[in-house]
């Protein structure tokens, strides 16, 4: 990535902070805005995000198809690719998620303990 006429490995550490300092207003306004827009179109998740397969950030949305199975999907705010996310609901605390991107596929088995 370039910024600032050159590579941002090289620009100043008061550089980075301006360019952190951007990327954080771009992700929270269009976190807001990804939220309205989803909300009016009855989904259930939008706004921004970190995707671990495209190691970024992405604008997503997302629905439960039914109680159990949820899909989103996401466009990479730094332009390397889309991803696909399912989740399922094997049982109380059990769910299934796998993501798939342009860049590689991932899936895991979570379990979470409730209080």
């Amino acid at each position: 990535m370039r910024a600032f006429g050159r590579p941002l490995a090289s620009a100043s550490s008061d550089e980075s902070r301006q360019v952190n300092a951007a990327s954080a207003a771009l992700s929270a306004g269009g976190s807001l805005i990804a939220s309205q827009l989803g909300a009016k179109l009855g989904l259930d998740d939008a706004g921004v995000s970190d995707s671990r397969t495209l190691g970024g950030s992405v604008l997503g949305f997302g629905k439960h198809i039914s109680p159990r199975l949820y899909v989103g999907y996401g466009v990479s705010l730094l332009g390397t690719g889309q991803v696909l996310m399912l989740k399922y609901l094997l049982r109380k605390g059990f769910d299934v998620q796998v993501e798939s991107s342009t860049i590689e596929s991932r899936a895991s088995l979570n379990w979470r303990k409730e209080k």
